[in-house]
């Protein structure tokens, strides 16, 4: 974090059969939204997005593109006072296996885009599902 700002990335991961990878954790207010986590100092946002998926969710990915950057500034469903500037890729899984870190996610689903626009999701996770779907 520089100057109260977090870079991060947000991964939209889609296996196999088309279905997209959603997650639910405590840090927003049990809301669903797309992985993710933050760029280290020196690192790629792609590698970012390998490393916290293989840690978060001991998940091989791909990043495939950039799909969408975003802002999202104290949101009022986190758990805390932040500001996040997102680098938001869409990336590819051969595997559906997950293997939860349940530091960060208590709950990983692979449904159709469709379906999971109608959970609980953190504006963050719609807008970054709409412009996919959108594409």
């Amino acid at each position: 974090m520089a100057n109260g700002i977090d870079v991060v990335v947000g991964f939209l991961v889609v296996n196999p059969e088309g279905k997209v990878l959603i997650v639910r954790s405590h840090k927003w207010s049990d809301k669903y939204s797309i992985p993710g986590g933050h760029i280290e100092a020196g690192e790629r946002a792609e590698a970012a997005a390998e490393r916290e998926a293989m840690e978060e969710l001991g998940l091989k990915i791909r990043p495939v593109r950039l799909l969408l950057a975003q802002q999202t500034i104290y949101p009022a469903d986190y758990y805390r006072r932040q500001h996040f500037v997102s680098l938001d890729y869409l990336c590819t899984s051969e595997s559906s296996a997950i293997r939860l870190d349940a530091k960060e996610n208590e709950e990983a689903l692979w449904l159709s885009p469709r379906d999971a626009l109608k959970l609980n999701l953190t504006d963050y996770a719609r807008k970054f599902l709409n412009t996919y779907l959108s594409n």
